[in-house]
């Protein structure tokens, strides 16, 4: 079973990772296949590079958690319950492609 799990994902230092060079950095990736879950905080410095990962993720098994913070990990139950139930979810997509 393979999944992807990213927090606050950041390729590069948001201040260098600006237009083209970022789109480089993560084109050099290529695509991943497999189930991803992104959860970003929507006031992170590297909100830009987290939601720019999104699409270089297989759109029908990738699913992107918002929360209101910034380059930080959310402790409260609500946003705890809503990052649970999503890697829940990867995780069960990742057992159906297995």
């Amino acid at each position: 079973m393979k999944l992807a799990v990213f927090m606050c994902a950041a390729l590069i230092p948001p201040k260098i990772a600006i237009g083209p060079e970022l789109v480089r950095t993560i084109g050099a990736l290529g695509d991943m296949d497999v189930p991803t879950v992104h959860i970003v905080g929507q006031h992170d410095p590297c909100y830009p590079q987290s939601t720019q990962l999104v699409k270089s993720c297989n759109q029908s098994n990738s699913q992107i958690i918002i929360h209101n913070g910034g380059h930080d990990i959310p402790r409260d139950a609500k946003n705890c319950r809503s990052m649970a139930t999503g890697i829940e979810r990867t995780a069960r997509l990742a057992t159906l492609a297995a």
